[in-house]
């Protein structure tokens, strides 16, 4: 697993500096280093959109304009989630990148602890999924007022297509619980219902 990663990351950084020079990986290790006075070490997962190095207790983000971080939902991230996610701040741009500075929360990646957390009988993956309840509990007692939101018809809407798209990509077998998951959407988007700030993505490479 470790070779896998290490090696997707390497093609992501490659990619990232082809779609972004002139501009080098060497020059954006110097700048974080300017920035934060440590050392700048690549963070062992990258992403598909961006230059991550980890430099002491900060990691330094790289950013072309088109991903640009969207601070203000980072601040209403940041209160719904406090305790689990960095306070993020944009520090200066790189030729056309946004450098953002965020705090270095440590850990792993999961998919770099998969033996850990199936070890020991599994204490460290249940004191994970408690930590998840924590965190989507979180979110729930801390929302944001005033915090943007879209509208819950278009949100309803769009997941009801997923739904169709999915159901029509799938056994027949799978059509009637499908369909009964279809039919109680609604209730999610109920205006009783708080909306909270979610990770569309959030996949085990980017959990620590």
């Amino acid at each position: 697993m470790e070779a896998s990663i290490s090696a997707l990351s390497g093609y992501q950084i490659s990619q990232f500096f082809s779609n972004n020079t002139p501009i080098t990986q060497q020059r954006c290790n110097y700048e974080a280093e300017r920035i934060t006075g440590a050392p700048a070490i690549p963070s062992t997962v990258q992403g598909g959109t961006s230059y991550t190095v980890i430099t002491g207790d900060s990691v330094v983000q790289f950013r072309a304009d088109h991903s640009a971080l969207d601070l203000q939902l980072l601040r209403c991230v940041e209160q719904a989630y406090a305790g689990f996610v960095p306070c993020h701040s944009r520090v200066g741009e790189l030729g056309k990148l946004y450098i953002y500075a965020m705090d270095n929360i440590g850990g792993i990646s999961m998919y770099l602890a998969r033996e850990q957390l199936n070890s020991d009988n599994h204490r460290l993956l249940q004191r994970t999924l408690k930590d998840y309840a924590r965190f989507f509990s979180s979110a729930w007692h801390n929302m944001p007022e005033g915090m943007p939101s879209p509208s819950r018809m278009m949100l309803l809407n769009d997941y009801s297509s997923q739904f169709t798209e999915l159901r029509a990509g799938l056994p027949p077998r799978f059509h009637q619980i499908l369909g009964y998951l279809t039919s109680h959407l609604p209730r999610l988007f109920a205006n009783d219902w708080p909306m909270v700030p979610n990770h569309t993505d959030l996949l085990e490479n980017k959990s620590m």
